[in-house]
């Protein structure tokens, strides 16, 4: 018997699942509890513009006591919400629903904005009828809250603006080097071609200065546009801290710096990209020379860090100098392309430096005491070989 009545479901579910315009049944356990999980407020509309039912679901933007609504006049009810929030884009939901009622088609993506405590909200309103007979005798209201949504959308739109200027950007880099080299070339002619006339060689000097200048610019603007292209093979750190002294030892004597390096205890190789990462410590090394005195320090230490609880190991590598510090207020802003302290700084070797540290998967930590000095830290993950 069991056995002949499982047949029959069967047959049925088959029977209306192969029927054209058989509707499948839905069933709700707790249909109350699924209506205030929703992220929007719902109202049930009959075909006179009153309110049947009301769930102000999960949103608290717009929240109302159902028994308040119940029986009243859509129109009457979003009228009154226009007054109290001053959102005259409620109000016009009215004409709108009006019509949709009339012609039986729905009024779908309506969006106003309203302030709750001070605080601008956008939401969002759609008007569908529900399904039934030719003619809707119900409809389904439902108010949510966008306003994240339009948040990121906002961003992004901004993300895609941005990312089209800087390729116009690299564009109008990559075209203006070329004449700006051709400029220095002449420059350097015609200051071979009248060595004899002083006048000629101090103005032709300048222009191959200044071209000098806007071609580095240039050349620092184009590797800031462009992503970085890391070839990660084994690095060792007594390697290339060594590098770097030798490249920053010549400016730290002319400036009467002590310069100094350091690797604590038996660091292992890593992997990671051993020119970027010189670029990267060579910008920071500059800095700090720069802005250390005659008679200061700056000292390169690197090693395993141990400082974090975290099982995964790290490579630690500190630029430290005892110059004068950076301003709190400036804090901030170190790594914003084109902000430097420094008069005639572009920020932008700072920037080249931050993207390849997080090319590696590391990040950057500074800190800074006025009149006491500079710390730049960066924190490699420690791979020893590569991951599949």
């Amino acid at each position: 018997m069991a056995k002949s009545a499982a047949n029959d479901t069967r047959k049925r579910l088959a029977s209306g699942a192969k029927s054209p315009g058989r509707r499948k049944e839905t069933y709700l356990s707790d249909p109350q509890s699924l209506l205030e999980s929703l992220p929007c407020a719902i109202a049930e509309v009959d075909h006179a513009g009153i309110i049947r039912s009301w769930s102000n679901g999960a949103q608290s933007a717009l929240s109302l006591p159902a028994e308040g609504v119940m029986g009243t006049p859509i129109s009457a009810v979003l009228k009154r919400l226009a007054r109290k929030y001053q959102a005259p884009g409620l109000a016009g939901l009215v004409p709108l629903f009006q019509s949709a009622m009339e012609t039986g088609k729905p009024a779908k993506g309506w969006q106003f904005e309203l302030v709750i405590n001070k605080k601008k909200h956008t939401l969002q309103a759609d008007f569908l009828p529900l399904r039934g007979a030719a003619k809707p005798e119900r409809w389904a209201l439902s108010l949510q809250d966008i306003t994240e949504r339009r948040r990121l959308e906002d961003a992004t739109q901004e993300i895609e603006h941005l990312a089209c200027l800087g390729q116009l950007a690299a564009s109008v880099a990559h075209e203006i080097r070329n004449p700006l080299s051709a400029v220095r070339c002449a420059a350097q002619l015609l200051i071979e071609e009248h060595s004899g006339n002083g006048q000629v060689t101090r103005y032709a000097g300048v222009i191959s200065r200044e071209a000098l200048r806007l071609e580095s610019l240039v050349s620092d603007f184009l590797q800031f546009a462009r992503p970085p292209r890391m070839q990660f093979l084994p690095v060792s750190l007594e390697d290339l801290l060594s590098r770097c002294y030798s490249l920053l030892e010549g400016e730290a004597s002319i400036r009467g710096v002590n310069l100094e390096y350091r690797v604590k205890g038996a660091a292992p190789a890593f992997l990671g990209d051993a020119e970027a990462l010189l670029q990267a410590l060579l910008n920071f090394g500059k800095n700090s020379l720069e802005a250390t005195g005659r008679g200061g320090k700056v000292s390169l230490t690197a090693g395993l860090d141990n400082s974090r609880d975290s099982a995964a190991k790290h490579i630690a590598i500190t630029v430290r100098d005892t110059g004068k510090g950076i301003p709190r207020k400036h804090l901030t802003k170190i790594g914003v392309p084109f902000f430097s302290t420094k008069s005639g700084g572009t920020g932008l070797g700072f920037c080249i430096a931050k993207k390849i540290v997080e090319a590696h998967g590391g990040n950057l930590a500074i800190t800074s005491l006025l009149n006491k000095g500079t710390r730049v830290k960066l924190l490699l993950p420690f791979f020893e070989k590569c991951e599949d």
